[in-house]
């Protein structure tokens, strides 16, 4: 007996020593259990709903590939238009010829028949709107009322759109040869202030990083760098040319989901991206940019409560900054290529000109500059793209006159349509006009070719053809 009672107050006192050291590391054993089994509890949920949604989304990927395979349609919206390298352009869509000079004819009108001859980027391409609603096309709607003589015969306004997103000056040297073939009486160079000058250094960088010319860009004018790469044909200098690394846009994302998403932005943007619009997708929209604007402190989100739209600095800065020794050769570059073609058109009789286009930056300049006097507190980096665009411009327009180049400005008419409350860009960060902006752009021209213009040096034809060559 007296066993039993030392055995069970020595296991008694066990189990309170276990205990009392087990409080002293802060838990008790039904505390312990009860946590550990809560842990592995709440691990097991997040690894289910985790594996879950990897199951989904992976689902989802095969569901819309699938998709794609059988409704070519699908494939279309999601992605974007597919290019390939080029020797002399970078890259191109495939239905472009592969001699220099391929372009794009992103137009409605007969070829042989195109009047004007629109040449540019991504702005005149129509990037963000459908193809229709890019300025070229609805220039051309616009004039279904006119009628512009041409051979003797009265004959609406053809406009044919030769352009494509990334391209600059020094591409359009290329081009303006598929647009000749197009027999045109006007063409229609643009001139983004944004970053076509860093787009003229890039392409001819490349001819130099692809080992088609053997010196640095700037070395050489441009006039001898292209007759340097004239020695070859361009199926040699494709043949030959490392592409390896040339800047190509994405075909397509590496994901289904991806594309999908990137689309049905897009089209949101599209749909919901003007400042006018309300109800609740546009409250929705206009709060997603509201916090990409947070969480891009490179970006600016404005809204003065009439006027909104969000600023990028980023690149534009870089693209624009004529103290970069590269940057200030892209605008040398940039001249010579609008002094070229304008060599060229005057020898096929065809007239030419370059219509400038601001960055939205410039458009908001005056609607940004009210807000100083409520104290609204406006990023340094926005004063400073000012700047370097009011240099560009001021450089531009001199050697325009010097050379006898006939250019117009639709700074004005987008400023004016701004000031009038209709807003010629959207909320988003995206910087290519809207579908308004772009009609502003159309009816400019057109106003223009009609000698209803207020700039000083505008298409020869005002003074000389439209009166010989339209007729109401």
């Amino acid at each position: 007996m007296p066993d039993i009672i030392n055995q069970t107050i020595r296991s008694t006192k066990v189990k309170q020593e276990d205990e009392l050291t087990q409080r002293l590391n802060g838990a008790s054993p039904a505390i312990n259990t009860s946590a550990a089994k809560s842990k592995s509890f709440a691990a097991k949920r997040l690894f289910s709903a985790l594996a879950a949604l990897l199951i989904g989304l992976v689902l989802a990927e095969v569901l819309l590939r699938t998709i794609s395979l059988f409704a070519p349609g699908m494939g279309e919206f999601m992605n974007a238009p597919q290019v390939i390298k080029d020797a002399t352009l970078e890259y191109r869509f495939p239905s472009q010829p592969s001699d220099p000079g391929a372009g794009v004819a992103h137009g409605n009108s007969p070829a042989m028949a195109a009047k004007l001859v629109a040449i540019g980027d991504s702005i005149t391409y129509g990037s963000g709107v459908p193809a229709e609603e890019a300025w070229p096309r609805v220039l051309e709607a616009m004039s279904r009322d006119r009628s512009f003589r041409r051979n003797g015969i009265n004959e609406p306004l053809l406009a044919a759109n030769i352009s494509c997103p990334g391209y600059g000056p020094v591409h359009y040297v290329w081009l303006q040869e598929e647009a000749l073939r197009l027999n045109p009486d006007i063409m229609v160079a643009t001139f983004y202030l944004g970053n076509d000058i860093f787009d003229a250094f890039h392409l001819v960088d490349l001819y130099h990083f692809t080992g088609q010319i053997k010196v640095p860009p700037y070395e050489w004018p441009l006039e001898k760098i292209l007759d340097e790469l004239g020695t070859k044909s361009q199926s040699e200098r494709q043949e030959t040319a490392d592409l390896t690394h040339a800047v190509v846009p994405d075909n397509r994302d590496a994901l289904a989901l991806l594309s999908l998403f990137r689309s049905v932005y897009t089209i949101s943007e599209y749909k919901f991206g003007s400042a006018s619009q309300s109800g609740l997708g546009a409250r929705l929209f206009k709060g997603l940019i509201q916090m990409s604007a947070y969480l891009y402190p490179e970006n600016w989100y404005f809204d003065d409560g009439l006027a909104c739209t969000t600023f990028s600095f980023k690149r534009i800065l870089g693209a624009m900054n004529l103290e970069d020794p590269w940057m200030k050769t892209g605008f040398h570059f940039s001249m010579e290529a609008y002094r070229l073609m304008k060599i060229r058109a005057d020898k096929a009789g065809v007239r030419f000109c370059v219509l400038v286009i601001p960055t939205k930056h410039t458009v908001f300049r005056d609607v940004v500059g009210r807000c100083t006097s409520r104290g609204l507190a406006i990023p340094a980096s926005y004063f400073k793209v000012i700047e370097n665009e009011d240099r560009i411009r001021e450089a531009s327009f001199d050697f325009f006159r010097k050379s006898g180049i006939a250019y117009v400005d639709a700074l004005p008419a987008l400023k004016t349509a701004l000031e009038q409350g209709a807003q010629p860009y959207k909320i988003s960060v995206d910087n290519h006009p809207n579908a308004h902006g772009q009609a502003v752009i159309a009816k400019f021209v057109l106003q223009t070719m009609e000698g209803n213009g207020n700039e000083p040096h505008l298409f020869d034809i005002r003074r000389e053809s439209i009166k010989k060559l339209s007729q109401k």
